[in-house]
């Protein structure tokens, strides 16, 4: 593997990382995630309301999803799976970004623009895990049957 391709690597493998981590910790202890999240005395998603346990869950196992599928991306590395995983975290951190954006003033001092610009830098990694996705291959080239003789999806 050479380096280039381990760069290009970097922002799937870090989505990865970021769904794998928070959806480990909103299953095991969502709780925790209510009340700690982001840690350091920050309290983002208690500012929003009521703790709702399976609301939680449902967000966590959506993190473990998008974890799963960028962690195979990662060490598959074709360009539809990097493709599929960067653009699924970027559609779900564009609603993401809107929300919080939208309800700002639920969030005081530093977290009113901390915690968007973490949203932002998600976004951000999406958009370059999709463009540094590896280039487009022949079906050939994969060694993919000739076309014509059996319907398949490229990697």
């Amino acid at each position: 593997m050479s380096a280039t391709s381990l760069v290009r690597r970097i922002p799937v493998a870090i989505l990865a990382l970021t769904g794998l981590q928070l959806g480990v910790w909103i299953q095991v202890a969502p709780r925790s995630f209510f009340d700690e999240f982001p840690g350091a005395g920050h309290r983002w998603v208690a500012s929003f309301g009521p703790y709702n346990e399976h609301l939680l869950r449902d967000f966590g196992a959506m993190n473990l999803a998008l974890g799963i599928i960028s962690l195979v991306a990662t060490f598959r590395f074709r360009r539809t799976i990097v493709r599929v995983a960067c653009g699924a975290w970027f559609i779900f951190g564009i609603q993401h970004l809107a929300f919080h954006s939208m309800h700002i003033d639920m969030l005081d001092g530093v977290d009113r623009w901390a915690s968007p610009l973490a949203l932002v830098v998600v976004v951000a990694i999406a958009v370059a895990g999709w463009f540094l996705a590896p280039p487009a291959t022949s079906a050939l080239a994969q060694g993919e049957p000739a076309s014509g003789s059996r319907v398949s999806v490229p990697d």
